[in-house]
């Protein structure tokens, strides 16, 4: 059996390992979403190619739900009420809950009204889509979520997700 140091020891005790780097990877989180890589870090990539695959991943459950060619529904329902809620979340952290100076809102709640249309249609007659109204609102809910993508960290956007969940899970 080979001897250990109290290092070694204490890192399997806890499980945990050493990383060199986590100044960086805090330093990526904290900041927006960009395609220029760290100063000094050239080898690491930015982080706009994740927030285009959410963005690219909102809008074709928009577009499924606009064209009634949903493959999974719910998902797709999901995805664009999971955009929503955080656009919601960040609308608020942004600019306060007051609708009059906050002209996010508006736009957010009507979104949000007409998913739920939507949802309730789909209960009623088994097929999702949106009506007349809800293609335009729902919209400008995914343009207003896109841009407050661009305006957000990787690490606010990860907090509002996570507040989100919590109130989901709250309401159930």
């Amino acid at each position: 059996m080979r001897k250990t140091s109290a290092y070694a020891r204490k890192i399997r005790r806890v499980g945990k390992t050493y990383n060199a780097a986590e100044a960086f990877n805090a330093i990526q989180r904290c900041r927006q979403f960009t395609k220029e890589p760290l100063p000094g870090m050239e080898s690491v990539a930015g982080t706009q190619t994740a927030a285009d695959k959410t963005m690219l991943q909102v809008r074709e459950a928009y577009m499924a739900m606009k064209d009634a060619a949903c493959i999974d529904p719910v998902h797709d329902f999901d995805v664009l009420a999971h955009a929503i809620g955080v656009s919601v979340i960040r609308a608020v952290q942004i600019a306060g809950e007051d609708e009059f100076t906050n002209t996010m809102l508006p736009i957010l709640r009507a979104a949000n009204e007409a998913l739920s249309r939507s949802r309730e249609r789909f209960l009623r007659i088994g097929r999702m889509g949106f009506d007349g109204p809800a293609i335009d609102q729902v919209m400008a809910g995914v343009e207003l979520y896109e841009t407050i993508v661009q305006a957000s960290s990787p690490a606010q956007m990860t907090a509002a997700t996570d507040e989100r969940r919590a109130t989901v899970k709250a309401q159930q």
